[in-house]
């Protein structure tokens, strides 16, 4: 997108999310916002994202917090982080106890860009560095993702974002799990393992070549009944019990064709206190975020 079509875009968002913003917050004000660092500060992206949650009334919603935005480094389209601070580290007016309030951030709130390889802290259950991309989820987490598109537990809770609403996690399928395995098992035999690994090798192929499209379509899923088949046994999601997996997609872990364009949208929240600020407040934010407005800001 040009630099003009961004501006375009931004005024537009700024227009609509002034018209949305209620004037009663439940909130006790929006302290001065800090600026980790210049990098990315002034991107339409940033901006806008400190925009929507400064408007959104779900998140304003949440009573005895003061909200300070944090513009982040590192990234050519900085993140927002967006503090929830209790009345023990407010000072006179809106204001903070800046160093307190560091240090003591009951919950907070981010929006950044193009981070789907870094969200594994916000995962029940991160992928293995160097092995497999899939991560379960217990069978009524995945019924709340399915939902909702939230993955949440242990007072954190993530939900990723594409252009026109599409999937950013998706299932993990046989063919996913099978073509993995291949390559685990080419790699053994090749390091010294064949008399293991090649007989294991035809086994897999042999199975795939007798798997319909359907069913290589499946998605997998953990079961301890399926991990003492094989060294790649698999269960299905559909099985009772089991676990399902899922993956980031594929596509938005290579490298960015235009760092200044979005391709996904990373909002996440985590909770320190929960007697300060309950989960429910900010898992009903995460639901209900409205990203659609970050559409005009996606790569074309």
């Amino acid at each position: 997108m040009s630099p003009a079509l961004r501006r375009a875009a931004l005024s537009t968002l700024a227009a609509t999310l002034a018209l949305a913003a209620s004037p009663a917050f439940a909130g006790d004000c929006w302290v001065s916002a800090r600026a980790a660092s210049a990098n990315g500060v002034g991107n339409p992206a940033t901006e806008a994202a400190e925009q929507l949650m400064r408007a959104d009334p779900r998140l304003n919603a949440v009573s005895g917090v003061r909200f300070q935005a944090n513009r982040g480094a590192g990234a050519s389209i900085a993140p927002v982080r967006v503090g929830l601070h209790a009345r023990n580290v407010w000072g006179p007016g809106c204001t903070l106890d800046q160093g307190r309030a560091d240090y003591l951030t009951p919950a907070s709130v981010t929006l950044s860009f193009n981070t789907p390889g870094d969200i594994a802290h916000a995962l029940p259950a991160p992928p293995g560095e160097g092995g497999s991309p899939a991560f379960p989820l217990l069978p009524q987490d995945a019924e709340i993702f399915e939902r909702s598109g939230v993955i949440a537990y242990n007072g954190a809770g993530v939900r990723l974002y594409r252009a026109g609403g599409r999937r950013a996690i998706v299932p993990f399928r046989v063919r996913d799990h099978l073509a993995f395995w291949e390559t685990e098992l080419e790699r053994i035999s090749a390091e010294g393992g064949a008399d293991f690994a090649d007989a294991e090798l035809a086994k897999l192929r042999a199975r795939r070549a007798s798997l319909s499209a359907a069913r290589l379509d499946a998605q997998v899923a953990q079961s301890a009944e399926a991990a003492g088949e094989s060294l790649w046994g698999y269960a299905e999601a559909s099985d009772e019990g089991a676990m399902p997996l899922y993956q980031i997609a594929p596509e938005l872990l290579s490298p960015a064709a235009d760092k200044g364009g979005v391709r996904v949208v990373v909002a996440e929240y985590s909770i320190a206190d929960g007697d300060t600020v309950p989960e429910a407040s900010l898992r009903a934010w995460l639901e209900g975020v409205d990203f659609s407005a970050f559409d005009p800001f996606f790569e074309q």
